[in-house]
């Protein structure tokens, strides 16, 4: 699991435009509800970011061999980062998921807004919702769970190719 983030003050709008598109896709950009967010509320929102005291992006990416798709990280994003806010009054977010099916390396950007006590993080705070974000996300769970999946597949593989040496053994 991968999240990072950081911070800076003034208009979210090259964030915004980033978040937004992804190679030659259009990415959709919705708020903590999921709700896919029209032109008009996006600019509401870069207006927002204007006048916040400071702007904090945040990228999460969860280990490709995990298998995640796209509507999963969408949500486990979505219910990671509305725990962490529900403590800070002022942080209003929107995200949007790069969907990378073919390398397996979909990810989330998030923009969040706010006032600076509650978008000020010290590396333990980083370190905290990294792993909130882990344990949302069950990725070391979902490792070994698809390891032992690909274990047993290579092991009946193998039991396959003896099966059929034996049985090319057994004509001569």
């Amino acid at each position: 699991m991968i999240v990072k983030s950081d911070f800076q003050t003034g208009s979210a709008g090259n964030l915004i435009t980033y978040i937004s598109e992804d190679a030659e896709r259009t990415v959709e950009i919705r708020d903590s509800t999921g709700r896919k967010l029209s032109e008009k509320e996006i600019e509401a929102f870069v207006e927002r970011s204007e006048t916040a005291d400071m702007q904090r992006q945040f990228i999460i990416a969860p280990d490709p061999d995990a298998g995640y798709t796209a509507a999963e990280i969408d949500q486990c994003t979505r219910s990671t980062l509305n725990d962490w806010k529900a403590e800070k009054p002022s942080v209003e977010y929107v995200y949007g998921v790069h969907a990378r099916p073919e390398s397996g390396k979909s990810h989330a950007h998030v923009a969040a807004i706010g006032k600076q006590r509650d978008l000020h993080m010290e590396t333990d705070d980083l370190t905290n919702l990294r792993e909130q974000t882990r344990e949302r996300f069950r990725e070391r769970t979902r490792l070994r769970s698809r390891e032992r999946v690909q274990e047993r597949s290579v092991t009946a593989e193998q039991e396959r190719e003896v099966t059929q040496a034996q049985e090319g053994y057994d004509d001569i």
